[in-house]
């Protein structure tokens, strides 16, 4: 089964020097590109009646036995040896040690509880018996037998079902796969687990020490952009820094680890060219020692009580995200009815697309919601998250598993965001899948904090190549009324950018070159090569917003001035993205 999981906007860019030709992601056309209503409309005519996983049981709690860690497969008993037997005849196959842990876990909760567990627990699982993959899925054999039935007589009269249960349900597809085994309460359960790694890390170890940790590796797919996160106590989260010296898919990432947290969990998340959506490609859960986070909560946020209805369900959600958020010293989030509606209508589509793989609708559905076309005022930022719940109504349920994602914590407790639509869709039989779409507004035309932030970025990553800061020279008129006229759409920016060099090179005599950049997000900027050159920058700089025709959001417009007499000209593309 294909875990449904969270997506989230990450801004994009469209970059160009003064006299780069025009064409679809060139300024002055909207950086982010969004389904239209009309395509949404088409999506939620088609009929959609999305079920629970089967076999779910809704626990409020799961206690994991302690297993010592190993980088080998056991072959502690007759059924690890029928794995890794069965594996050798494989080439593109692996027995994962780490996915033998999760496995026997998933095992002792069916003995335990007689079904599967729900999305929380089985990813806090995962992560906790060491697991980095997101890709998953799971299958199981189970069958009713007395405990006092000797564990000899139990492996005489299913080995062969078993061993053609390995065969059939374990190999099916290249990665990563494991057994486990669990029996009691009149029980015997085979859990199989299947992975497909996205990233492969170089010497990960999940202890650490001290406050801050160095992950290193290769992302396994093309990716366009990766950024990472890690969580920071019960509400915060914070971003790891990028070795930008390094050009995708290699990646080496520092991130922060507050000194009372005795666990934290890493998510990687990656973009693909043309794409503006993360998905989540590998998670990491750090800890200080092997006892650590064994035990999960799943009623951790909100109340722990199970909706009457699937419309309660909504109302509730809010309710108790909005007292998290406080919790956290963050102002609540005021809903926009119009938007609920339509993620509501999208909510079931999107489930459904999600459990078939089908990438194509996930990416227009997701998109579509996060567009905001039902949003008043002009959008800055937004996030989406999708998650569900399915042996409940438990609204505690979804907000544990969200929160337990760093990138879940960015979307739902960022303080920059202040509305939100939530769409409900119900899964048969007492299932939920609840649509979460979060939204922050451009105020006033004052970027003068962003200018700071943009040339402190710009001077980090000119250190790491050895070169010295940025010098910023002071505004000019002709700068700042080419920027207020790019805010008010009277003048594309190319256009008000080449005017701007004319005044520049007319009143000061000297070379001039002049470079925009176009974003919805000024925290992940990647510098043309002209910025990054060998030598002193000077330059002048200036940031407004506006929203380009045709787009459903606005975006940051950027004007660098470079005074330097001796520049290169940077040709019209995309920046390089590395993580």
């Amino acid at each position: 089964m294909k875990r449904v999981d969270w997506v989230w906007i990450l801004g994009v860019t469209c970059v160009g020097c003064l006299g780069g030709g025009g064409g679809p992601g060139t300024p002055g056309t909207p950086a982010a590109q969004f389904p239209s209503k009309a395509a949404l409309a088409s999506v939620v005519a088609r009929s959609a009646e999305p079920k629970a996983a089967s076999s779910v049981v809704d626990a409020d709690r799961w206690a994991m036995q302690p297993q010592a860690p190993s980088a080998d497969y056991p072959r502690d008993t007759l059924w690890d040896q029928l794995l890794v037997d069965g594996a050798q005849g494989h080439a593109d196959v692996r027995a994962s040690a780490s996915l033998r842990c999760a496995a026997r876990e998933l095992a002792r909760f069916y003995v335990e509880h007689g079904g599967a567990p729900d999305d929380g627990i089985r990813r806090h699982i995962l992560v906790r018996c060491g697991s980095t993959v997101v890709n998953t899925s799971w299958s199981q054999l189970t069958v009713t037998i007395p405990d006092n039935v000797p564990d000899a007589e139990l492996e005489r009269q299913l080995k062969s079902q078993v061993s053609d249960f390995v065969q059939k349900q374990l190999f099916n597809y290249p990665g990563e796969t494991a057994l486990g085994f669990a029996r009691g309460h009149g029980r015997a359960a085979w859990v199989g687990y299947m992975g497909r790694p996205e990233v492969r890390f170089d010497g990960l170890s999940p202890l650490i020490s001290g406050n801050s940790v160095t992950l290193q590796g290769t992302l396994l797919k093309p990716a366009a952009y990766a950024m990472s996160m890690v969580n920071q106590g019960a509400y915060g989260v914070a971003r790891c820094v990028s070795d930008t010296t390094l050009a995708l898919p290699a990646f080496r990432i520092s991130c922060p680890v507050l000194e009372q947290d005795d666990h934290a969990l890493v998510e990687i998340a990656t973009r693909s060219e043309g794409q503006v959506l993360l998905n989540v490609v590998a998670q990491v859960e750090l800890r200080r020692n092997e006892t650590a986070d064994l035990d999960y909560d799943a009623g951790s946020y909100g109340d722990n009580v199970a909706a009457p209805s699937t419309e309660a369900f909504g109302t509730t959600l809010l309710a108790g995200l909005n007292r998290v958020r406080a919790a956290a010293g963050v102002a609540q989030l005021t809903l926009e009815p119009r938007q609920s509606q339509t993620n509501g209508k999208l909510a079931p589509h999107l489930f459904l697309s999600s459990i078939s793989h089908d990438a194509e609708s996930e990416n227009t559905i997701a998109l579509g919601a996060l567009a905001g076309w039902d949003v008043s005022g002009m959008i800055r930022d937004g996030g989406i998250f999708f998650g569900s719940v399915n042996g409940s109504r438990n609204p505690s349920r979804w907000l544990t598993y969200a929160l337990e994602s760093p990138l879940g914590r960015l979307v739902l407790l960022s303080p920059d965001m202040s509305r939100t639509g939530i769409g409900v869709t119900s899964l048969d039989p007492n299932g939920v899948g609840a649509l979460i779409t979060t939204y922050a507004f451009f105020g006033n035309q004052d970027h003068g904090a962003d200018e700071v932030a943009v040339l402190q970025e710009l001077a980090r990553q000119r250190a790491l190549r050895g070169l010295p800061a940025p010098r910023r020279a002071r505004s000019e008129g002709s700068l700042l009324r080419a920027l207020e006229r790019v805010s008010k759409n009277e003048q594309n920016s190319m256009d008000a950018l080449r005017t701007t060099i004319q005044d520049v090179v007319s009143s000061s005599g000297r070379p001039v070159r002049g470079y925009v950049m176009e974003t919805t997000d000024l925290r992940s900027l990647k510098f043309d090569p002209s910025l990054l050159a060998n030598g002193a920058l000077n330059l002048q700089l200036g940031i407004t917003h506006y929203r380009a025709p045709g787009g459903a959001w606005g975006q940051y417009c950027l004007f660098f001035v470079i005074l330097d007499s001796q520049v290169r000209e940077a040709k019209v593309a995309r920046p390089r993205a590395q993580l």
